[in-house]
């Protein structure tokens, strides 16, 4: 049975490392992905203020946990160590199965399952990334927000438009995708 950075049994069983429904992986280091219960306006302080949020919230799952933000010239995918699998915190339901997944197939599950569990079934995600997990333009001034910017969102329902559904004023809400490292 694999375990997740805090030492949590993550899946077991053999039902292998399949999708939505598997039952995790049989061996190894699984990491863990989570959309934030809370949402937020474009000023996350930065690419720094939004990975702070993501490990506030992570709280009791222990780990090292990274926003999916890209900004200042960093991709979100480059700024992921970790080589993945990443699942739902739920440890069943497979959502990358490696790091290049990320910015090539997309996940094989939505991403609405919050930290504490808690699946939503609307919601918006900043990103400023594309679906191939590159930087836009649209990242709220490199997340330290102005109302006359827009950023970059992706839909924590979809496995098409994750990453970058459309556009917002970075003085709307919208919440966080965080994995962990």
């Amino acid at each position: 049975m694999g375990t997740g950075a805090a030492g949590a049994a993550v899946g077991g069983g053999s039902g292998g490392t399949g999708g939505t429904g598997g039952t995790g992986a049989e061996a190894g280091v699984v990491k863990r992905v989570f959309v934030t219960s809370t949402e937020h306006n474009g000023n996350l302080g930065g690419l720094a203020g939004g990975d702070a949020i993501c490990n506030t919230l992570a709280g009791a799952l222990g780990g090292k946990w990274v926003a999916w933000l890209s900004g200042g010239g960093q991709s979100a995918a480059n700024r992921l160590s970790a080589g993945g699998p990443w699942y739902l915190v739920d440890g069943k339901t497979l959502v990358f199965a490696s790091k290049a997944a990320l910015s090539t197939s997309g996940p094989t599950a939505a991403l609405s399952m919050d930290e504490k569990g808690a699946t939503h079934s609307a919601g918006r995600a900043w990103t400023g990334t594309s679906q191939a997990g590159q930087p836009l333009a649209e990242n709220c001034g490199g997340w330290v927000y102005s109302a006359a910017l827009i950023g970059a969102w992706g839909d924590i329902t979809s496995t098409v438009a994750w990453s970058k559904a459309n556009t917002q004023s970075c003085g709307g809400a919208a919440r966080l995708y965080c994995f962990e490292e």
